[in-house]
């Protein structure tokens, strides 16, 4: 094809973060746990700060919908959509 680029291998154009790359990933790494979460527990530091949350997470498309809906939900007079 004419002008087409072409796509190198996703390991090349994406890593994995370091801590991913070493290993030894518990199950609060892909979900928390909400009472944990909410008493502070060690290890769930990131998940009570936003900041630090949204800087390891992706926000994929459907976290921006979900999160975009329950917003909507809490305030439904404020013009969101």
């Amino acid at each position: 094809m004419t002008g087409a680029s072409v796509i190198g291998d996703v390991r090349d154009a994406c890593g994995p973060r370091a801590d991913v790359l070493r290993g030894g990933l518990e199950d609060k790494h892909f979900a928390a746990q909400l009472d944990q979460v909410m008493i502070g527990a060690p290890g769930y530091q990131a998940y009570a700060d936003a900041e630090q949350f949204f800087a390891l997470t992706y926000p994929t498309q459907g976290l921006k919908d979900l999160l975009a809906s329950t917003f909507s939900r809490l305030n439904p007079g404020g013009g969101g959509g």
